[in-house]
């Protein structure tokens, strides 16, 4: 099932793994200026946004605070994750509300991360 409406990394895996994967998927509705991580606090969940956009917001040395990129259907907010980082360093929150599915971060690391991420790769075949 693809669509404007779903987040496209999950709705390019294979039938197979999408099944696998969401008993750990939780759909959520996100809210403006909702924070789904904060600055060198722990990832607790990762994001697979459908119609909500965050945006990712850094600070300078210097005490600025500078926005580094912003996140939508096409992505998830957690990716440090994969690079075994479980600190965020930024900030990610949402700019315009909408709906996402959720994963707990030991479930992303215990079913994406242990498989190579292999789930991730978009050029893997559907």
């Amino acid at each position: 099932m693809t669509g404007a409406k779903e987040n496209t990394i999950l709705a390019r895996l294979p039938l197979i793994e999408r099944q696998r994967l969401m008993p750990y998927l939780e759909p959520v509705n996100l809210h403006f200026r909702q924070m789904l991580v904060e600055f060198d606090s722990p990832i607790e969940h990762v994001y697979f946004l459908e119609t909500a956009v965050t945006s990712t917001v850094v600070h300078t040395p210097h005490g600025e605070t500078l926005e580094v990129g912003i996140m939508g259907a096409e992505g998830f907010v957690g990716l440090s994750l994969i690079f075994g980082i479980s600190r965020s360093n930024a900030t990610v929150v949402v700019q315009i509300p909408g709906r996402a599915m959720r994963m707990k971060a030991a479930d992303f690391n215990r079913h994406i991360k242990a498989h190579n991420g292999t789930c991730l790769d978009p050029h893997q075949p559907t």
